[in-house]
């Protein structure tokens, strides 16, 4: 079958592997950064968790930052195995 002159792609654009937005997610903790306070008491699990991505800010040269609920510093998002697809968590309905 021929392909006709149409404005959409033949294939659909793939996920993106990282959040590239602000929001919650689901995400899989696997790394924590330096200096993130019980560090060395860290244990990776298998666990999906929420977490919430915000804007850096010049914190650091990422353009995003992960805060973990419980613990006091954000972490990169490169420590985590994000949901795929990976598209922030629709707000709830009030």
């Amino acid at each position: 079958m021929r392909y006709e002159n149409k404005s959409e792609p033949r294939m659909a654009k793939p996920e993106p592997a990282l959040p590239q937005v602000s929001g919650f997610y689901w995400a899989k903790w696997f790394i924590p950064e330096d200096g993130t306070a019980d560090e060395d008491k860290f244990v990776r699990t298998n666990c999906w968790e929420v977490v919430n991505v915000v804007n850096a800010y010049g914190e650091t040269d990422d353009d995003f930052r992960v805060e973990v609920p419980g613990v006091e510093r954000t972490q990169s998002i490169e420590n985590f195995m994000w949901a795929q697809p990976c598209r922030p968590l629709p707000e709830p309905a009030a």
